[in-house]
């Protein structure tokens, strides 16, 4: 959902809400991650300003707590995605679930990797 629009469900201007997110995302801090872990990637796309300035967010859930333990925000590229996964091989993850996208598959172990089936 963009700006707008979620300005208009939670009926308050634009200006206040970037202003609300960019006062959330200074105090985000990221949390410690346990070794040995279970984990989910993917990604979220969204624009600024008009839909051709297309920006992307990689995250990184713990699968049985789904907290969110790791995320970027950048192009669609193998260096948004390895900041998150790079984090995750350095706690040695049991796991690491990820959708079809094919940069996973070069960044990933095959040991390590899985991919999710849609559902589950």
């Amino acid at each position: 959902m963009g700006i707008r629009s979620t300005a208009r469900i939670l009926k308050i201007s634009t200006t206040t809400l970037l202003k609300r997110i960019v006062f959330i995302a200074r105090n985000i801090t990221k949390p410690i991650i346990s070794k040995g872990k279970t984990y989910e990637v993917d990604e979220l796309c969204t624009y600024i300003r008009h839909k051709k300035n297309y920006i992307w967010l990689v995250y990184a859930l713990e699968k049985n707590s789904k907290t969110v333990v790791n995320f970027n925000v950048g192009k669609r590229t193998n260096k948004t995605l390895s900041r998150v996964l790079e984090t995750l091989k350095l706690s040695d993850a049991k796991k690491i679930f990820t959708d079809r996208l094919k940069n996973y598959r070069y960044l990933i172990d095959e040991k390590l990797h899985s991919v999710k089936r849609v559902g589950l």
